[in-house]
Parts: C-alpha cells; sequence; structure tokens
C-alpha cells in the first residue's frame, strides 16, 4: 500500500520553498547571458519581490528597459539575485548601467 501524504507531510525527496529560492537564486546567479536568463525566468513564471510580484514577460521587459537605459536600474527586483546579475551582464557587455 502506497503512503499518502497529508499537507504537513512531505515525502523525504520534496524540497522546502527555501530549498527551491536558493536553487533558482544560484541558478540565476550562474547565468552567462541575458537569453539564458531570459529562459530561466521564463522557467519561473512568476517572481515575488519584496513588495509585488512580477509575471515572466513584464519582469524581461522591465529588464530590457533598463538595458536601453529608459529604466533606472532599481526597478528589478534583487530576488533571486536578478538585480544583480543583470548588473554583471550589462557590466559584461557595453551597455550603461544607469543608476539614480
Amino acid at each position: 500500500m502506497e503512503r499518502q501524504f497529508g499537507p504537513i507531510d512531505q515525502p523525504p525527496f520534496a524540497k522546502t520553498t527555501v530549498e527551491v529560492h536558493d536553487v533558482y537564486k544560484n541558478r540565476v546567479a550562474a547565468c552567462m547571458s541575458f537569453a539564458e536568463l531570459y529562459a530561466l525566468i521564463d522557467e519561473m513564471e512568476v517572481i515575488k519581490g519584496s513588495q509585488q510580484e512580477y509575471a515572466a514577460k513584464d519582469l524581461k521587459c522591465i529588464i530590457e528597459e533598463v538595458r536601453r537605459g529608459s529604466l533606472d536600474i532599481s526597478y528589478i527586483t534583487n530576488a533571486y539575485a536578478v538585480r544583480s546579475t543583470v548588473e554583471r551582464l550589462l557590466t559584461r557587455g557595453t551597455t550603461k548601467v544607469f543608476t539614480s
């Protein structure tokens, strides 16, 4: 008979929310290109920042506006190290990082 897990129990292989967050944070920090970052953001679907949630397409639009110089880097959430990864990718390229 297969064991049924209740809402409090988790199977031993289940990752906690903190573990999942850490995995994505490490993966975001390891991105070497905007294409790689955008693919990972799409995989995550929704990114919960400290003040709001961002749909993947909305966050990618904000990042593109920062890349163009239309928005300040502070508009990008630093949840999952997204902002610091964008800053690193920008400084590796020829695009200037705009800050207020």
